[in-house]
């Protein structure tokens, strides 16, 4: 799949453009406002699903942009400009994530939930820089990120398979 300069610029614009509106909203997450707002069990499992799910499609069109700059389909800069993309998108719901106050029983999974974002925004601020330096340092820090962001992912699944049960 080759990523276009014009679907580039529509990501990006996106990217502002829910930024924008999020930050000028009262934050809202599938009509479940996260603005420092203690949750129900219920709603917050329902949030944590959303979360993870935008987990996933972050970290899944990241890879499909370091896959596409590993074929030499598009240039560092559009992958830069792609993956910052994406990283604004991340910032938005680490951000949203770190406004709630989760029900007392969920507090380790809230911690490695937001653990697992903060450390996928390193990877992509650092897999951003690669792109436009070229300098391996970065692509290591991306490395290391992308690892505990993997790991406090696997230690959020614990903690939510201990309560889908």
């Amino acid at each position: 799949m080759k990523i276009s300069r014009i679907q580039i610029a529509y990501l990006f614009l996106i990217g502002l453009s829910i930024g924008t509106a999020l930050a000028q909203s009262g934050i809202e997450e599938d009509g479940i406002s996260v603005d420092n707002l203690t949750q129900s069990e219920s709603n917050y499992l329902n949030l944590s699903n959303a979360v993870w799910n935008m987990y996933s499609e972050d970290l899944i069109y990241a890879s499909q942009i370091l896959d596409e700059f590993v074929k030499n389909n598009i240039s560092s800069r559009n992958a830069m400009m792609a993956t910052t993309s994406v990283y604004i998108l991340d910032s938005i719901t680490a951000s949203n994530v770190d406004k709630v106050n989760p029900p007392e029983k969920f507090i380790l999974l809230h911690r490695d939930t937001a653990q697992a974002f903060n450390y996928l925004e390193g990877y992509l601020w650092n897999l951003a820089k690669y792109y436009e330096t070229g300098a391996g340092k970065y692509a290591s820090i991306a490395r290391d990120s992308f690892n505990s962001s993997i790991l406090f992912k696997g230690k959020a699944e614990e903690q939510r398979t201990k309560f889908a049960n």
